[in-house]
């Protein structure tokens, strides 16, 4: 009786899984579609304001010698670096990851929560361009369940919600105790500019992905 009850517990614990899979996935598709749009806008705006700013053949430009944020304090000098979001039915997505290999191509939320990782992967800590971004998600063969299958050398590219797209490629993978943070993050501003995690089946440890930065471009893929 006792091992009919497991079974049938494990049965259930399965579908639900596979039923939340199906419907974050569907939820992702239906984010992303929105986000494109947005993140193509973004990226048009910019090349037009990149353009009115180059001066004509006539025209030379000489930098300014002084710091023009210098009257208004550091306050001006941090919005002028503010980081684009994308808002999507109440929710701030900081752009999408892209992984050729695996035919994954996902919104990626601005702030990790459980609740939210139910959506989309999310922005665990880090920036894109600051070169130490790190991206959580579910196990789910929609989201990040396979990526222990990327190689060393495959491609992944992650286009921010401003429209720049960063490429890099896969340098090593690890697996790593659930509870081991500091190892998910040591070194990451200077040895990983990219990292993608999951917890494994399960839920024991975690699969993390390495990845360096290969160029920039101001084109959305």
């Amino acid at each position: 009786m006792i091992g009919s009850l497991l079974l049938l517990a494990a049965a259930i614990l399965i579908f639900c899984n596979i039923r939340q899979d199906k419907k974050s996935g569907e939820r992702s598709r239906e984010v992303l579609e929105v986000l494109e749009v947005r993140i193509s806008d973004e990226a048009k705006k910019t090349d037009e304001a990149k353009n009115l700013e180059q001066p004509s053949s006539e025209q030379k430009y000489t930098a300014p010698a002084e710091d023009l944020f210098a009257q208004y304090g550091t306050e001006a000098a941090t919005a002028a670096t503010q980081e684009k979001l994308a808002e999507i039915d109440g929710d701030s997505y900081v752009g999408i990851i892209s992984i050729p290999r695996l035919g994954v191509r996902l919104p990626v939320m601005s702030e990790w929560s459980y609740a939210n990782l139910k959506i989309s992967p999310c922005r665990y800590s880090g920036r894109a361009d600051t070169d130490d971004i790190i991206i959580a998600a579910h196990n789910y063969s929609s989201h990040f369940g396979n990526i222990a299958d990327l190689l060393i050398g495959d491609e992944m590219i992650f286009i921010a919600a401003d429209g720049i797209e960063y490429r890099y490629t896969v340098t090593q993978t690890d697996t790593l105790d659930g509870t081991d943070v500091e190892g998910l993050v040591a070194n990451d501003s200077s040895s990983w500019d990219l990292t993608l995690f999951t917890c494994t089946l399960s839920g024991q440890s975690r699969v993390c992905v390495r990845a360096e930065k290969a160029d920039a471009s101001d084109d959305a893929a």
